[in-house]
Formats: C-alpha cells, structure tokens, sequence
C-alpha cells in the first residue's frame, strides 16, 4: 500500500466515523423533540 493508499483509507475511515456520530446524535435530537412533543 503506497503513502497515498493509506491515507485515503485513513480519510474514508475518519468520513465513516463522523457520518456515524452525525446520524446518532441526529436521531437522539429527533427522539427528544417527539418526546417533548407528547408531554
């Protein structure tokens, strides 16, 4: 694997994890409008 390689793997891993963390706090965030939403 070439210097280049690498770092995409590294760039596409980092993309990955951050999409994740982006989805879960978004769902968390629509969780607790609907739950405010029902009290």
């Amino acid at each position: 694997m070439t210097e280049q390689e690498a770092y995409q793997e590294h760039i596409r891993y980092a993309h990955d994890t951050y999409c994740r963390i982006v989805i879960r706090h978004a769902s968390f965030d629509a969780a607790r409008m609907l739950a405010a939403a029902w009290h």
